[in-house]
């Protein structure tokens, strides 16, 4: 048996060795040192999905839109590269850059893997490794950096840097999916329901099926209140659950379910569900607001598709009472102080897009 475990061992120390061997740079003979840190306005973890709504919007200059500060201290003046890689979020990232003599502060963004993003529902540890390189890609220097990282779940929401709070609320937007393959379905179902549970009132079918706007404002009310009462015939609840483990006093956060989580386990804070009914509600041409205010959310619709606010044309839906099974109370009145409408073909327009 030992000489089993010893074999194992010496077998397992021999793989790693070779694979470390294939990835041995030639040392150049340039002298630097250099040292990397996530950007300190995230409070030392990564947050995914604010990685992801960030990456598109228009009015961000991209040159600005970095993550990690690297200080490299060199001996001498060249022309050299930096090498990012990391197994789970980025791209292999090359930087091209000329090194003063002294102190160089530099700051990067990377090639991340947008489409992996989803993966990542749970919080983790990854290591980012960079690499100096010389002209001719010999390695002069290298440091790893340890990396916490929150679930794609949990979006960023406002965030403290000095005596600002920056307020974030916007990206709640990401996680509204008009382009849910599920969505085509649900709506199949409420359209044969509804019109059999009303086949003795031709009056409030929906005898035009899905759309939108092109029979008026009361057709469009109907719509959505039939998408309302299948939502309430399927069970769904409301549950408080916003927490997650982030202990950050910089960075605010709170979980949003998925539309398909929202829809297999039935229940759904104030986000989820107006997230999920905004999502249906945008594919049928119903355009919609995730309404925020301290401490809660829900959504609003144009009745006849103008997006002035305020408006007469808006008609709020207070999602947490969904499983009172009153509609009444859910197509209710709104006078909040302090209201800000998310529009959602707004946010599209600005270039945050749906994390799928």
């Amino acid at each position: 048996m030992r000489k089993i475990i010893l074999l194992l061992v010496a077998t397992t120390f021999s793989l790693i060795g070779c694979s470390k061997g294939e990835d041995t740079l030639a040392k150049s003979d340039l002298k630097a040192t250099m040292s990397a840190q996530l950007d300190p306005v995230l409070d030392g973890s990564l947050y995914p999905s604010a990685v992801y709504s960030m990456a598109q919007i228009k009015t961000v200059d991209k040159n600005a839109l970095t993550y990690f500060n690297l200080s490299i201290e060199s001996e001498v003046e060249f022309n050299g590269k930096i090498r990012v890689t990391n197994d789970k979020f980025i791209h292999e990232t090359l930087i091209e850059k000329k090194f003063q003599k002294g102190m160089n502060n530099i700051s990067v963004n990377l090639l991340w893997k947008y489409d992996d993003f989803i993966k990542f529902q749970n919080p983790g540890i990854t290591h980012f490794s960079f690499q100096l390189l010389d002209r001719e890609g010999k390695l002069v220097t290298n440091t790893d950096v340890e990396v916490p990282y929150r679930s794609v779940s949990e979006c960023v929401f406002a965030l403290k840097n000095g005596n600002q709070v920056l307020d974030f609320r916007a990206f709640f937007a990401s996680y509204v999916n008009e382009d849910s393959k599920l969505i085509d379905p649900f709506l199949s179902e409420t359209l044969r329901e509804h019109n059999e549970t009303y086949k003795a009132k031709p009056n409030v079918q929906l005898s035009s099926g899905w759309a939108g706007y092109q029979l008026g404002a009361d057709y469009a009310d109907l719509q959505v209140i039939a998408i309302v009462a299948q939502l309430m015939r399927k069970g769904m609840n409301y549950s408080n659950i916003t927490d997650t483990s982030n202990s950050s006093t910089k960075v605010y956060s709170q979980n949003v379910r998925f539309i398909n989580e929202t829809l297999a386990v039935k229940n759904a804070n104030c986000v989820d569900g107006s997230v999920l009914l905004a999502s249906i509600l945008e594919k049928i041409g119903i355009r919609c607001f995730l309404v925020a205010i301290p401490g809660h959310m829900y959504l609003a619709y144009s009745r006849t598709g103008k997006m002035q606010i305020p408006s007469a044309d808006i008609q709020y839906v207070e999602t947490t009472l969904i499983g009172s099974g009153s509609l009444e109370k859910v197509f209710g009145g709104k006078n909040d102080q302090d209201q800000k409408f998310i529009g959602i073909k707004a946010a599209r327009e600005l270039g945050l897009k749906p994390i799928q």
